[in-house]
């Protein structure tokens, strides 16, 4: 699920292997209720993992599920596979502003989304 978000692609199997090792050492404490609420969440509705990381980014930014995306992201960008999806490209300025200014629509609609549905996930418990 997560690399399909940060990716659009799907990780193979020795990535997944290293992120579930990397996992256990590293987020080895029990998720708060909020947390568990939004990881079940997700695995029933994986497609809101998008407005759901925007509104953590927002609102829960030291969150279990910031948390799990930045070792996701980090595993990533160390595999050879994936490296060059991290490593800058040369574009023309304007499309960096096109750029920006997509990401920046496209960011802002996901937390519009995300905040609504992360505050109910959170209070309905999943």
């Amino acid at each position: 699920m997560f690399a399909r978000h940060v990716l659009r692609a799907e990780a193979p199997d020795d990535v997944v292997e290293r992120y579930v090792e990397a996992h256990r050492r590293l987020l080895s404490e029990p998720p708060t209720p909020r947390d568990e609420a939004v990881e079940q969440y997700l695995r029933r509705n994986p497609r809101a993992l998008g407005p759901l990381d925007a509104a953590s980014g927002l609102l829960r930014p030291r969150g279990r599920l910031r948390h799990k995306l930045l070792l996701a992201t980090a595993i990533f960008e160390a595999t050879t596979t994936f490296a060059p999806v991290f490593l800058g490209r040369q574009v023309s300025m304007p499309r960096l502003a096109a750029s920006f200014v997509w990401l920046g629509l496209v960011a802002g609609l996901r937390a519009a989304v995300g905040v609504p549905l992360l505050l109910l996930v959170e209070r309905r418990g999943a």
